[in-house]
């Protein structure tokens, strides 16, 4: 699936009116953030930590085991893999998310393809099925046909995540903690 163009063209992919820096190939531009429905992404199996872990999976199961032909398994799989990989951290962000609503921006590819964002999918993905609010990743589309290179797909997951300056601060429930606390007194 092409996301800009069927995604568009089917309303499972919504303009917003967000906009965000970001810095690809050495250059930095303005992106536009669009909703994408949650079927419609997938989970980067290009991604270090996912693809030992599949090449482990496979190696268990049948090399069949897990492909993209079906996606809602090769999502639900990985996803299993990402929860047991940090259970404290996903509980927090997807206590963060539910509270406070998706704060961050993901990037995927035109595919559908998650660069960046595995955890919030993960959280969203979770949370959709407690409440229709879920149902959508707000997101970068990059548009990049990278699906057969392993090497730029990881350059471009390596320029995000490096180029992003991440704030060292509370996250949004222990700030809350905090004011209220001051008040409790």
């Amino acid at each position: 699936m092409n996301l800009l163009k069927d995604g568009i063209e089917n309303e499972s992919v919504q303009l917003t009116s967000q906009v965000v820096k970001l810095t690809v190939d050495g250059i930095t531009s303005n992106y536009q953030v669009y909703r994408v429905r949650l079927d419609n992404l997938y989970f980067n199996d290009q991604n270090d930590r996912i693809a030992t872990w599949i090449s482990q999976y496979k190696a268990e199961y049948g090399e069949d085991s897990l492909s993209r032909d079906d996606l809602q398994h090769y999502n639900d799989v990985i996803q299993e893999f990402i929860e047991k990989s940090n259970p404290e951290r996903i509980k927090q962000t997807q206590e963060n998310i539910k509270l406070l609503n998706q704060q961050k921006y993901g990037v995927v590819l035109n595919d559908g393809r998650i660069i960046d964002g595995n955890r919030r999918y993960t959280c969203l993905r979770n949370l959709s099925k407690e409440s229709d609010n879920f149902n959508y990743f707000e997101t970068v589309v990059l548009e990049k046909d990278f699906e057969h290179s392993a090497k730029q797909i990881k350059m471009l997951e390596l320029q995000i995540q490096i180029g992003s300056e991440e704030r060292v601060d509370y996250d949004p429930i222990d700030r809350l903690g905090r004011y209220l606390s001051r008040y409790r007194r």
